[in-house]
């Protein structure tokens, strides 16, 4: 286990666990330092790809600027994978962006994040 990844083998994290906080920490704008992250993490979305923990957590504290609101509409775990719909809140003229994300767990750390989302939403007008 890393020093990120605090958690023993009598206190496993959950993906249900690891998906609460994580998006507990969008809520609070907090830091993504409680959420475990594997050294392996893969963030993939249709804008750009990062790897490693440091990577993901620097693009969501630039992300948490902008951040109004998180409206959970759907959500679905199984023993690694936590797959949520939800309206992310940008305070952008025409709304919250709908996005559907897959959070998967490996070895009680967050290892892979899929967001999913009409990138012309969030591109700079032309």
């Amino acid at each position: 286990m890393t020093a990120e990844n605090p958690v023993t083998a009598q206190n496993p994290m959950t993906a249900q666990k690891i998906a609460d906080a994580y998006y507990a920490n969008f809520t609070a704008k907090s830091d993504f330092q409680d959420v475990p992250m594997s050294e392996k993490l893969h963030f993939q979305s249709p804008m750009m790809a990062l790897d490693g923990p440091e990577a993901f957590r620097g693009a969501l504290t630039g992300l948490l600027a902008r951040f109004q609101g998180l409206d959970i509409r759907h959500q679905h775990a199984s023993s690694d994978t936590v797959v949520t719909v939800y309206d992310f809140d940008l305070g952008l003229p025409d709304g919250p962006v709908p996005m559907a994300e897959v959070l998967t767990v490996e070895h009680d750390a967050l290892s892979r994040v899929e967001l999913i989302f009409d990138a012309k939403r969030l591109a700079p007008p032309a």
